[in-house]
């Protein structure tokens, strides 16, 4: 015979409340709510081995009790079980492989499949071929991400290698124009002269070649006027 879910409540609610008054009686509601697992799995395959074997066949009191649906890749089980034979729908539930104390959820540590069936969101149970095949995918993706960041991260190095060699070639270039004028400068007096004028020269037809610049120019002229030439 299966073992009567009652036990299974009972022992759920000695634990809760064990964990409100605290002390010695945690430590036995704890011993309490493990014979009651092992007691459960002893029953179910002492029923569900004959069963898969076909010596028997499930009927109406084999559906009131726990029944084991499957494992997950780390090893967490899963269970379905009525709390009464009039119950429509069953309850589902996942026993943790290696549990912690004072932890109930455990719905962020299972794989999305089986959460879908711990929630009602699909009927059948997933199986192992299925969740290893989404892990494959899941790994499949997590290597293509990784390959996509390593070429941006190559696309961005070469920009940034191109515009650190644009940048010091400007810098060479402006040297170089540092030192011509340099050089200029510590020419003969008649050569320096010679060659304000010809920078004079330039600027002038750079500003003859721009109206905005001449406008400017013209408005600077005009200012300078009326300070030196007050009005009457």
């Amino acid at each position: 015979m299966l073992l009567d879910t009652r036990s299974i409540v009972a022992g759920a609610v000695a634990t809760e409340s064990a964990v409100a008054g605290g002390g010695a009686d945690y430590v036995f509601a704890l011993k309490c709510e493990t014979k009651t697992r092992d007691k459960t799995r002893q029953a179910n395959s002492r029923t569900l081995e004959p069963a898969a074997q076909g010596k028997i066949q499930p009927n109406a009191s084999t559906t009131t009790s726990s029944f084991f649906k499957g494992y997950d890749l780390d090893g967490n089980s899963y269970w379905e079980f009525y709390l009464e034979r009039q119950q429509t729908r069953p309850r589902r539930i996942v026993e943790p492989l290696n549990p912690e104390r004072l932890i109930f959820n455990y719905f962020d540590k299972v794989p999305i499949q089986w959460a879908q069936w711990l929630r009602y969101a699909r009927h059948e149970a997933p199986t192992p071929i299925e969740l290893i095949k989404d892990q494959e995918r899941v790994k499949k993706l997590q290597a293509l991400a990784s390959i996509k960041d390593q070429e941006q991260a190559w696309n961005k190095a070469l920009i940034d290698d191109k515009i650190e060699k644009n940048m010091y070639k400007e810098m060479d270039r402006l040297h170089a124009e540092q030192a011509v004028d340099a050089l200029n400068r510590s020419g003969p007096p008649e050569q320096q002269q010679q060659n304000q004028q010809q920078q004079q020269q330039q600027q002038q037809q750079q500003h003859q070649e721009d109206p905005w610049k001449k406008a400017q120019m013209e408005e600077e002229k005009n200012q300078r006027e009326a300070v030196f030439t007050p009005r009457r």
